[in-house]
């Protein structure tokens, strides 16, 4: 019993040998011919089923970690001007010494409303001195509507009065990196991170690559 036709018809071509004593003969069974691969059992052919179903499932996670990792980049730092709530800020000065160093670039994003002691950059107000101009103070008090702000360095309040829609947004995140360069590079690196999402998205799996190897 689980003997194979190989070795069935093998059995039928040896010849037979008689037992010392002249006994009945003796058939000698060959040896199992271990180039013949084994019978798959039912438990191998389920797992070897189930192996492309779990790269399949590992691939889809994988597709969704990157959507969402670009996804969560592009909503911290995609624009203002763009339709986002980002905005990008190259300190300029000692004014703000020694929470800021002059270079240093600055990642604010826009809120409704604003607090006392926050770190927040404006644009002076139309019609005052300087208007138009950017700064990146901390806000000191409030008057009305209006904000006042003074820099951690001075000892005098801004002259302006900015109102929330004045200003471009609250401190995030510093990044002690020259800004002029980073802010050169910023769409350089978003275009990377997009390609590097779109290229996993659609790179062949390894049964994709195999078939069409196999096809060829």
């Amino acid at each position: 019993a689980g003997l194979t036709r190989a070795q069935h018809q093998a059995m039928r071509r040896a010849p037979a040998r008689r037992a010392s004593g002249g006994s009945a003969p003796v058939e000698v069974l060959p040896e199992r011919d271990e180039s013949i691969p084994a019978q798959p059992t039912r438990a191998s052919r389920a797992s070897q089923a189930q192996r492309p179903r779990q790269r399949q499932r590992r691939r889809i996670i994988g597709d969704i970690v990157v959507l969402l990792v670009v996804a969560t980049l592009l909503w911290f730092t995609w624009p203002v001007r763009f339709g986002g709530h980002a905005n990008f800020v190259v300190v300029h000065g000692h004014s703000m010494d020694p929470t800021f160093r002059s270079g240093d670039l600055v990642l604010t994003r826009k809120q409704g409303s604003y607090r006392v002691g926050e770190i927040a950059a404006y644009r002076v107000p139309k019609g005052q001195y300087g208007a138009g101009h950017g700064v990146i103070h901390r806000i000191v008090a409030t008057e009305g509507d209006a904000y006042v702000f003074k820099g951690d360095n001075r000892a005098t309040q801004d002259p302006w009065r900015p109102k929330a829609s004045d200003i471009v947004g609250r401190l995030v995140l510093r990044i002690p990196l020259p800004g002029e360069t980073f802010w050169a590079l910023l769409p350089w690196a978003w275009c990377l991170a997009f390609g590097v999402a779109v290229t996993w998205m659609f790179w062949p799996t390894r049964a994709t690559r195999r078939g069409r190897e196999h096809a060829i």
